[in-house]
């Protein structure tokens, strides 16, 4: 998979499939989210696409601190505190995040754990 970093590079060489013409310019990158956004399929009663989608974008951008929050409580939600456990220690061993926000996750962790 490449990331959001990275960049691919393509050769005015290569052989276009269908007219075996070269190709002018690369293709446009593939956004994996595009209908799929998770208000939609939370409308839809999806949480298990919704929750899907949420796993991929916390692996495409590991920094977001809001996604993998939003990972945890869709979890919750779905009555499947493990989830939200292990997305919250994901997010206190990520070193992208700032200390008050692992303590903020560990809050909203105990929260949970009382409902």
């Amino acid at each position: 998979m490449i990331g959001a970093a990275e960049s691919v590079s393509y050769s005015s060489s290569c052989a276009c499939l269908d007219s075996g013409q070269p190709l002018s310019k690369p293709p446009a990158p593939i956004n994996l989210f595009c209908g799929n956004s998770i208000d939609k399929q939370i409308a839809k009663k999806h949480l298990g696409t919704a929750i899907n989608i949420l796993e991929k974008q916390c692996e495409s951008e590991p920094e977001n601190f809001a996604t993998w929050l939003k990972l945890a409580g869709y979890g919750v939600n779905c009555a499947n505190l493990q989830l939200a456990e292990k997305v919250i220690r994901r997010i206190e061993a990520n070193l992208a995040f700032a200390s008050e926000q692992k303590q903020q996750a560990r809050r909203r962790l105990q929260a949970w754990r009382h409902q």
